[in-house]
C-alpha cells in the first residue's frame, strides 16, 4: 500500500503538469490564429497596452487563468469572421491533440518506441472538453469586449460561474491579474 501512495502522487503531479501544458497550448492556438489574422500592430498591443501587461503576466494568465486577451479592431469589416476563426481554433486544436494522444497511447502496446502515461491522454481529454464547452458551445462568456480587447475564457468556466462578480466589475480583465 505504501508503494502505491508515492506512485499516485506522481500520477497526480503528472496529470496537473500535462493539464497546464495542454491548457497553454490551447490558449496559444488562439494567439497564433490571431497573429495570422490580425495586423502585427494590433497584436503588439498585447504586450504594450494601457495596463502594462508584460510577457510574465501573459504567461501567468495563460497557464493559471486559462484565458487570453486579444485586441480586436471593432471597425474591421470581417470582425465576426475573425472572431469566429480565433474562437474555434482553440477547441479544434485541443480536440486534435486529444485524438493524437489517444492514438499514441493505444499504439504504445504494439510499439516499444512510444511510451505515454495514461494521464497524458486524460489531461488532453479534459482540456478538449473544456475547449468544447467554452469555445464551441459558449457555456460561459468567452468573448468579452473591453476597450477593443476580446477575452477568451477557456477551461475555467467553473471558476467564472462561482465568481460571476469578477466578470461584472470590468469584464473580467483584472480578475486574474497577478
Amino acid at each position: 500500500m505504501k508503494n502505491s501512495e508515492p506512485q499516485q502522487r506522481r500520477s497526480t503531479a503528472a496529470l496537473l503538469i500535462a493539464y497546464f501544458i495542454f491548457g497553454a497550448l490551447h490558449e496559444s492556438a488562439h494567439l497564433i490564429t490571431a497573429s495570422w489574422l490580425l495586423p502585427a500592430s494590433s497584436l503588439s498591443a498585447i504586450l504594450n497596452d494601457d495596463d502594462n501587461i508584460n510577457i510574465a503576466t501573459l504567461i501567468l494568465r495563460i497557464m493559471l487563468g486559462r484565458c487570453i486577451t486579444i485586441p480586436i479592431d471593432s471597425t474591421a469589416n470581417n470582425n465576426a469572421m475573425t472572431i469566429a476563426l480565433i474562437t474555434h481554433s482553440g477547441w479544434i486544436f485541443s480536440m486534435s491533440i486529444a485524438i493524437l494522444c489517444h492514438v499514441l497511447y493505444k499504439q504504445q502496446r504494439s510499439s516499444s518506441i512510444v511510451r505515454i502515461s495514461s494521464v497524458v491522454p486524460l489531461a488532453a481529454y479534459i482540456t478538449a472538453l473544456e475547449g468544447l464547452t467554452t469555445d464551441l458551445f459558449g457555456f460561459v462568456p468567452q468573448q468579452l469586449f473591453d476597450r477593443g480587447y476580446m477575452t477568451f475564457f477557456c477551461g475555467n468556466f467553473g471558476i467564472l460561474l462561482l465568481n460571476s462578480s469578477w466578470l461584472s466589475i470590468d469584464g473580467g480583465r483584472t480578475a486574474l491579474d497577478v
